[in-house]
């Protein structure tokens, strides 16, 4: 008996620092969709689907999924509002970019 991949990829991202991670590599490595995707895979692992995020910040179920489907319009205010609610943290590190920037300033 197999288990499909989404029970598997949902019982891990239960785990904060496992969704972390994943929402971390979509940011990095994805484009939009990706991070779209991410975060409903996280909200069905963590708060039981999009219906209770939406709920959790008080938000039109209807409005919260066209934010996160392939096509939606997830701006930085919401995609922190949302990150928060799934009781996870968005910050920033430095990295090749983060070098530039500070010869560029004669850090």
């Amino acid at each position: 008996m197999s288990v499909p991949f989404e029970g598997i990829l949902q019982e891990h991202l239960r785990d904060a620092q496992v969704a972390a991670a994943y929402l971390d590599d979509a940011l990095e490595e994805g484009g939009e969709d990706e991070v779209r995707m991410a975060l409903r895979d996280i909200a069905e692992a963590r708060q039981g689907g999009i219906d209770r995020l939406a709920e959790r910040l008080r938000m039109d179920a209807d409005t919260l999924g066209a934010m996160l489907s392939t096509t939606g319009n997830l701006d930085p205010a919401n995609l922190a509002k949302i990150v928060r609610a799934l009781g996870l943290k968005l910050s920033a590190q430095t990295g090749t970019g983060g070098e530039q920037v500070k010869r560029a300033i004669g850090y």
